[in-house]
């Protein structure tokens, strides 16, 4: 999102409904590579799945939190099986 302020992007259509519409699809288009780029231990939860079925598809930033609350879940599970042996 950082990079937006680089690109210089000027449309000759005032109609906002376009300009939503073309930060929607970009949305989309993020959220879309984001998630392809996720480390494959992230298969096993199916959290790309979690995001995808849903009805509407989430804003970028709850789709980092919610990778973020799946590897905080995943993190704790791990130390607390691994304190449960020794």
């Amino acid at each position: 999102m950082e990079f937006d302020q680089y690109q210089n992007l000027k449309m000759t259509c005032k109609c906002n409904a376009d300009s939503v519409a073309l930060a929607q699809f970009i949305e989309q288009e993020r959220i879309f590579k984001f998630l392809s780029g996720l480390n494959p231990e992230y298969d096993h939860i199916r959290v790309r799945v979690q995001i995808l079925n849903k009805e509407k598809l989430p804003s970028l930033l709850e789709v980092f939190y919610t990778v973020s609350d799946e590897e905080t879940r995943i993190s704790s599970m791990l130390d607390d099986g691994s304190s449960n042996k020794g």
